[in-house]
């Protein structure tokens, strides 16, 4: 049974901005060629730490070398077969991709906004427990410690 895919979310460090494919799919892409100008076939928008980035034109305005990202694409149609990472018709340059989730639904601004939140662990609300007196109360919060990263030339997932 073929997933429908509407929504993909990662972590992404680019290397460098040279010509590379973000993603591949028989129906969509996101890719930039080596001036940096960005084509995009299939995709509604793409969220880059939260903030909707879909306008930008070039690569060096949506991400930055050597920098890590958190990326969420919203497809136009929902995408099935195989999904590429950093390859169309070759691998493009070692980026590393890491948390690669894939949504069947469309994930909406204020899920995306969550989710960048969480990870950098900026929590939206805060929990305290009043059971505890006043000046005692502390915040929790959850971060991630020790990433390793996926550095292969090309990553394909397929929804089949």
């Amino acid at each position: 049974c073929d997933k429908s895919i509407n929504t993909i979310e990662f972590f992404y460090t680019p290397s460098a901005l040279t010509a590379s494919t973000l993603i591949n799919t028989a129906t969509s892409n996101f890719s930039w060629n080596g001036s940096g100008t960005v084509s995009k076939t299939n995709i509604n928008s793409i969220y880059v730490n939260g903030v909707d980035r879909s306008a930008q034109t070039t690569a060096s305005s949506i991400f930055t070398a050597g920098q890590f990202h958190h990326v969420v694409i919203k497809f136009t149609a929902a995408v099935t077969g195989d999904i590429k990472f950093n390859y169309n018709v070759t691998g493009g340059p070692s980026n590393k991709f890491n948390n690669i989730a894939l949504y069947e639904k469309v994930l909406t601004a204020g899920e995306i906004t969550r989710h960048y939140s969480e990870y950098i662990a900026r929590p939206l609300l805060t929990s305290l427990d009043r059971a505890v007196p006043t000046d005692q109360e502390s915040v929790i919060s959850v971060t991630e410690d020790s990433i390793n990263y996926s550095n292969t030339e090309w990553i394909v997932i397929s929804t089949t």
